[in-house]
């Protein structure tokens, strides 16, 4: 049910779980919106417990749900965390990676503020029963982006898509305000060069497998107004480089 409702929603933060006002005096007892409690089932939430809520003002709560299990009904909020933030909408594309390392990109793209989470498969990659082989491992993802969420205290719940073709991903780069490919083999075109020219519009951020893409995945991807940027000199695992871009984009752009 949780996995499905992430799959069929493109591109909105449907995971926050919304109060129909706002606390007086920044604290007390608030009604949730009719949205908020359908993001109940993406949290998987429980009465009593503490998460990060949004008010009808646009600011953010920690606030402990109240209700019974089956009618979670308001919130108690106690901290006010100020207004939300105006942040771009972050789409990381990753090239699935083999073992363990997919969950550790799961887990810390939601601590960086990653919207969107769209693992695909390129001519190198892992594919998905690859990965699944021997013991099924998939069918955690939505739980590991749940935990990392509370854990980091983020309104929100990264969405995730499932596993895409590589053409998929050229869709998604044709239609973003800026799309970045990370390309051992470019030299001169720096990742904070590249978030300069940013303006407006979704970030999409494509991250190859180990090895690299294909040169012409990058070539297609070119195509689709990608620019390919270099981290650096130095050789990064792929989930490092998903990792250190992601913060990159966080620290870089206001």
């Amino acid at each position: 049910m949780v996995r499905n409702i992430f799959q069929k929603n493109r591109f909105r933060r449907i995971s926050q779980i919304l109060l129909d006002g706002s606390p007086e005096k920044g604290e007390g007892e608030v009604p949730l919106a009719a949205e908020g409690k359908e993001a109940l089932l993406l949290w998987d939430a429980r009465p009593g417990e503490v998460l990060t809520v949004k008010a009808q003002d646009g600011r953010l709560f920690r606030a402990r749900l109240l209700g019974t299990r089956e009618n979670i009904v308001s919130a108690h909020c106690f901290e006010d965390l100020g207004p939300a933030p105006e942040e771009p909408f972050l789409h990381l594309c990753q090239a699935l990676p083999e073992k363990e390392r997919f969950e550790l990109v799961l887990e810390k793209a939601t601590e960086l503020g990653v919207d969107a989470i769209h693992p695909f498969v390129s001519r190198r990659s892992a594919t998905l029963e690859m990965r699944d082989a021997g013991q099924k491992k998939s069918h955690r993802w939505p739980h590991l982006l749940r935990k990392a969420s509370r854990q980091c205290r983020r309104p929100d719940i990264p969405m995730l898509f499932p596993v895409k073709d590589f053409s998929s991903i050229l869709d998604l780069a044709a239609s973003a305000g800026l799309c970045l490919v990370l390309d051992e083999r470019e030299k001169q075109f720096s990742f904070s060069r590249a978030l300069s020219l940013y303006q407006s519009g979704d970030i999409v951020l494509v991250v190859g497998p180990e090895g690299g893409l294909d040169r012409d995945e990058v070539a297609a991807l070119r195509a689709a107004s990608a620019q390919a940027v270099t981290l650096g000199t130095r050789i990064l695992r792929t989930e490092t480089a998903a990792i250190v871009a992601a913060a990159l984009i966080q620290h870089c752009l206001p």
